[in-house]
């Protein structure tokens, strides 16, 4: 499990009678204060109950170990056997087959919002307003959570209200945002060994634009692996992986501007 961004103690939780062990994430994310900021992601993959922050991609300097993919642009280097190479800290791969991009984040925190903000149920209970002379007075700072990821870059920013108007779990909130602020990469990994790549691996991702090579940082959502015959008829013999690895990335704010 990635050390929670809550770090509050609570005094009890109460799960309730029947609730599956698989769902004890998610209602620890949404019913009870929140374990991530960026939403929460779980796979069981040998025998282990992998949990991690699902789009946080800023946890790569700071991880044990991580994924490094180094994207070749297609058909430079085809049939190309030794793609990978692992060390103690780290498991570093080429991916020669084709590249696909989906970066929808600005458009979406365009039409959906680059902020969020709702009012502190804590709020309501504890201090709400104060009354003098039987008149009382509401402050919008202390009783309104606000938060914005991300400066619009027209200036024109757009704060949405949660769809819960009224609630104190800050990391649920976060979360519902933060899948905004990235862009979806899908690899394909030739000759590979999927096995190597854990739930929720923190990635840096390098890739050629305009003769200059970039790094974009991230998190391994997804892994795919196909194992075929490679060739044809009685002769064949031989059996090859490819993987397709898809990654939740931060966006290139050099390709926006």
């Amino acid at each position: 499990m990635v050390p929670p961004d809550n770090t509050e103690r609570r005094a009890h939780i109460v799960v309730p009678q029947g609730t599956p062990l698989m769902a004890l994430s998610n209602y620890l994310q949404d019913k009870c204060g929140g374990i991530y900021n960026s939403e929460i992601g779980f796979y069981l993959h040998k025998g282990s109950w992998y949990v991690w922050p699902l789009f946080n991609t800023q946890r790569f300097e700071d991880s044990p170990k991580g994924l490094t993919v180094i994207n070749i642009p297609e058909n430079r280097m085809p049939g190309i056997e030794r793609t990978f190479r692992q060390t103690a800290h780290q498991l570093i791969i080429l991916t020669t087959g084709g590249t696909r991009s989906i970066d929808s984040s600005t458009s979406r925190q365009v039409d959906e919002g680059n902020g969020i903000r709702f009012t502190d149920a804590k709020a309501i209970f504890e201090d709400f307003g104060k009354t003098v002379n039987n008149i009382t007075t509401l402050s919008r700072g202390k009783n309104v959570t606000e938060v914005l990821f991300k400066e619009a870059e027209n200036g024109l920013n757009h704060v949405v209200t949660a769809a819960k108007g009224i609630s104190s779990n800050l990391m649920s909130a976060l979360s519902k945002i933060s899948s905004r602020k990235g862009q979806v990469v899908q690899a394909v990994w030739e000759n590979s060994r999927g096995s190597l790549i854990y739930p929720g691996m923190p990635v840096q991702y390098l890739y050629e634009n305009n003769n200059t090579t970039k790094t974009l940082y991230g998190v391994v959502t997804q892994v795919q692996d196909f194992i075929h015959l490679k060739g044809e008829g009685m002769a064949a013999k031989r059996y090859v992986s490819n993987s397709s690895v898809t990654l939740f990335l931060e966006t290139d704010n050099d390709e926006q501007s």
